[in-house]
């Protein structure tokens, strides 16, 4: 039988992307499907094999059931109307997928506006919170718990630079996921995230356009590849049937390991900047984030050479390296994670100096 035979299923923003994969997934596993956002159509640029049709559109070419409810999630009024409406519709509600969600980057925390801001929280932390705040109202009038799923991301585990708008609004949304599962478990009300990377969709077709960024994202996953809206979509059908019965409160990555060695691509290209030291070789400033120290490696896969600097607090044991002329660097990081009995030292000021001479430093041309 079907895994979600004649349940019934809000997905938020599931025009397009990630939603509208969820939706598809959903119905085709024998779900009833609500389909909301802002607009029907969905979004340009997609990688959607199907995308001259709605989400309903696609669903019922495949002979599943779908309805289209209009739903600005930032509108606690327009939500209630979306589960007054399902409920209308299918008679109950027994799963809300909390998908819509919007990014903001490109801009340090002082650049960024008041509406910026406003932005991604609106629609990332109010719109999920909003979301939940209607479907358990329904849940417990029911009677027979429900389950709440809430699309995060890898950046509401970790701190990232360049979109602190959307890591914060990313990390309210994690937590708000917690709260829900402790509050609400005792009702029979399993909540869980699901917590992507970088995938194909219309929000991402820019940068996987852009072979740059392809090359380097690509060759920093573990395994190789982007991530596909399939992927999503599959954990989302897991977690909203009676399969995952047992799992509650858990954010779950869909990455290809990308969280296992490093926090992110803009990271490797931002962070780590040439400087000159005072003899005028080039050098790297290591990345000083806590809990990991970011540190490139050389082709010929020898670490970099630390100087005097470094030589102070030796938090990784390098410090009897000697100084050689630095190969040509690769675009990857080795990420040493750091524990008391490794690293005791604060992770301040460490300097990885290259020590080459004129003309050998290394290739950064494509970091700068």
């Amino acid at each position: 039988m079907p895994r979600l035979q004649d349940k019934v299923v809000i997905v938020t923003g599931s025009s397009s992307g990630f939603g509208r994969g969820i939706a598809k997934m959903c119905a085709a596993e024998g779900a009833k499907i609500v389909v909301s956002d802002v607009h029907e159509k969905p979004n340009t640029g997609g990688f959607e094999g199907d995308a001259g049709l709605t989400t309903v559109k696609a669903i019922e070419k495949a002979d599943g059931r779908a309805i289209y409810v209009n739903c600005d999630v930032t509108k606690s009024d327009e939500v209630a109307n979306l589960v007054a409406e399902t409920v209308n519709a299918f008679g109950r509600l027994d799963v809300m997928i909390n998908n819509a969600g919007v990014y903001r980057n490109g801009k340090r925390l002082h650049e960024f506006s008041e509406a910026d801001l406003d932005f991604c929280f609106n629609v990332n932390a109010k719109g999920t919170f909003f979301g939940s705040q209607e479907a358990i109202k329904q849940f417990l009038s029911q009677g027979d718990g429900g389950v709440i799923v809430n699309l995060v991301s890898t950046a509401g585990l970790q701190g990232h630079p360049n979109q602190s708008v959307y890591n914060i609004s990313k990390g309210a949304q994690a937590n708000l996921t917690r709260c829900l599962a402790i509050e609400y478990g005792k009702d029979g009300i399993r909540v869980n995230g699901i917590c992507p990377t970088y995938a194909k969709t219309s929000l991402t077709r820019e940068l996987f356009d852009d072979k740059d960024f392809d090359q380097v994202f690509t060759d920093s996953i573990p395994l190789k590849r982007w991530g596909e809206v399939e992927d999503v979509a599959n954990l989302a059908v897991f977690l909203a049937s009676d399969e995952s019965s047992y799992i509650h409160g858990d954010l779950i990555k869909v990455d290809g390991g990308e969280t296992l060695c490093r926090y992110s691509v803009q990271q490797q290209l931002t962070a780590l900047r040439p400087v000159r030291s005072r003899g005028g070789a080039r050098s790297l400033r290591a990345y000083h984030g806590d809990p990991v120290l970011l540190m490139h490696v050389c082709d010929s896969a020898e670490l970099g050479r630390f100087g005097p600097s470094a030589r102070k607090s030796d938090p990784i044991g390098c410090s009897g390296l000697s100084r050689r002329p630095y190969a040509r660097l690769r675009l990857s990081v080795v990420v040493a994670a750091r524990s008391r009995r490794a690293c005791p030292q604060p992770l301040h000021s460490i300097i990885a100096e290259c020590g080459a001479a004129p003309g050998q430093g290394p290739s950064l041309d494509r970091m700068r």
